[in-house]
C-alpha cells in the first residue's frame, strides 16, 4: 500500500483539476471537493472530500498556482494564509487625507505588495490605527523606491503617527472578489470491514 501512496505523490496534479469556489475578497477557507458528471453530461454530483493527502494538494486562483495555504487533513478545508507578511518594520509614518492613508519610512521597504492588496495593520501606538481582517484597507499604490505606500478606507477615524517601531503590514489572506479557486489532490476515502 506504502508504495501505491508514494506513486501516486509523485504524479504531478494540475491545481486547476477541480473547482472550490468563487472569492469574495474576506472567505479564506474553501472546502476541498471532486466534481463528478455522468457520461452524457446530464448531472453532475459534488462530493466534499475531507481526508486528503496533504502533500498531494496543490491550489491555484483564477488559475495561477499558488503556496499561500494550508490544508486540514482531517476535514479537507483549504485556509488561505497571508501572501506577503513584513514584521518589524521601523521609522513608519502614518498621514491621512480624507479615505487616504499614507505610509512612508525612510528605512522600510514594502516588498512584494501589489496594486489591489487588501492589508492588515498592528504595532501602531494609537489603537484606532490597527486594523483587522473586517476592515477594508486597499493598497492604491507603491512608490518606484518601495518606501510609501498609498491605501483607500471606508474608516474616518485614522490619526497621524511618526516614527512608529515594530509596525507588521500583511496582505489580507482571502482571494480577491470573483476569483476563480481550484485544487488538485489526492485523498482517501474511508471504508469500514464488516
Amino acid at each position: 500500500i506504502q508504495e501505491a501512496i508514494d506513486y501516486t505523490l509523485d504524479f504531478p496534479k494540475d491545481p486547476t483539476d477541480q473547482y472550490l469556489g468563487t472569492g469574495t475578497g474576506w472567505k479564506k477557507v474553501f472546502q476541498l471537493q471532486k466534481t463528478y458528471v455522468s457520461p452524457n453530461s446530464e448531472m453532475t454530483n459534488v462530493r466534499p472530500i475531507t481526508k486528503p493527502i496533504e502533500e498531494s494538494v496543490v491550489v491555484a486562483v483564477d488559475g495561477v498556482e499558488v503556496q499561500n495555504f494550508t490544508v486540514d487533513r482531517m476535514t479537507g478545508k483549504v485556509t488561505f494564509t497571508p501572501r506577503v507578511t513584513l514584521s518589524n518594520l521601523q521609522d513608519l509614518t502614518l498621514t491621512v487625507s480624507g479615505s487616504q492613508v499614507t505610509i512612508s519610512s525612510p528605512t522600510a521597504i514594502f516588498q512584494n505588495l501589489i496594486g489591489t492588496d487588501k492589508i492588515v495593520m498592528s504595532g501602531w501606538a494609537n489603537g484606532v490605527n490597527n486594523t483587522n481582517e473586517s476592515i477594508r484597507m486597499t493598497l492604491t499604490n507603491i512608490s518606484s523606491d518601495k518606501k510609501t505606500i498609498q491605501c483607500s478606507t471606508d474608516l474616518t477615524t485614522w490619526q497621524p503617527e511618526a516614527l512608529r517601531d515594530g509596525v507588521t503590514i500583511y496582505t489580507h489572506p482571502a482571494p480577491l472578489n470573483n476569483a476563480h479557486i481550484t485544487a488538485g489532490f489526492e485523498f482517501y476515502v474511508p471504508v469500514r470491514f464488516d
